[in-house]
C-alpha cells in the first residue's frame, strides 16, 4: 500500500488492522464449532502455529523463487494451485449437520 500522506498511512494502518485480525475471531468459532470446546486451546494454538510457520516458510520460499527466477509469476501459480486444493479439501471437511426434529406440543 502507498500512502501520499500520514493521515492516509494512519487510516491504511488502522484498516490492515481491523480486517487482518477479525480473521482470527473465525477461526476460532470454526474450530470450537468442528472440535467442540474441550480442545479448543489445543486446536487453535497448534493451527496458529502451522498458520505462522507456513506464512514465514511461504514468505522466504517466494524470495528464493524470486531470485532464481526474477519473477513473482512462478510462486503466484504455485500459492493459486495450493489455495484450490485447500478449498477442495475444505469442502469435503464440512458435514452437514441433522436438523433438529420439530418439536410437538
Amino acid at each position: 500500500i502507498y500512502a501520499r500522506g500520514l493521515l492516509a498511512f494512519y487510516v491504511a494502518v488502522v484498516l490492515v488492522s481491523v480486517f487482518l485480525h477479525g480473521g482470527d475471531t473465525v477461526v476460532i468459532k470454526v474450530l470450537g464449532d468442528l472440535f467442540g470446546l474441550r480442545s479448543l486451546g489445543f486446536i487453535v494454538g497448534a493451527t496458529s502455529l502451522a498458520w505462522r510457520a507456513g506464512a514465514s516458510a511461504g514468505a522466504y520460499l517466494a524470495g528464493v523463487f524470486f531470485d532464481i527466477t526474477d519473477s513473482y509469476t512462478a510462486i503466484f501459480a504455485i500459492a493459486a494451485v495450493a489455495m484450490f486444493i485447500c478449498f477442495i479439501l475444505t469442502i469435503f471437511t464440512f458435514k452437514k449437520k441433522p436438523s433438529p426434529a420439530p418439536v410437538s406440543g
